[in-house]
């Protein structure tokens, strides 16, 4: 099997995920924290519309089995981060998000954006 490419950096996809996947376990977690649904509109709508338009990859998510994966982990969390402070989230609840999602993890690794 040959290893997928992250549209947005180009390393190896080892958790082979899709965005709408991802961006469902990101409304679950912004409904447990925010109960704001305006704000969580609006962050569930910026995160999909940072979505890659176009996938060269052939591997499907292996939670789904339905869409292809398109951008490794580090890289589409970096766009939530990004987007959640766009949104003036409270820092701590950004902090809930980088230990919920375990990005602190993925923000070693040294990506070329």
């Amino acid at each position: 099997m040959n290893q997928e490419l992250c549209m947005n950096c180009y390393r190896g996809i080892t958790n082979p995920i899709c965005g709408e996947c991802y961006t469902k376990q990101l409304s679950a977690w912004l409904s447990e924290i925010e109960n704001s649904l305006k704000i969580i509109g609006y962050i569930i709508k910026k995160v999909r519309g940072e979505l890659p338009s176009e996938n060269t990859n052939d591997t499907f998510c292996i939670l789904c089995n339905e869409k292809m994966v398109c951008l490794c982990t580090y890289c589409f969390f970096f766009n939530v981060e990004k987007i959640l402070k766009e949104s003036n989230l409270p820092r701590e609840k950004i902090a809930q998000f980088l230990t919920a999602f375990n990005y602190k993890l993925y923000s070693t690794r040294k990506h070329a954006l």
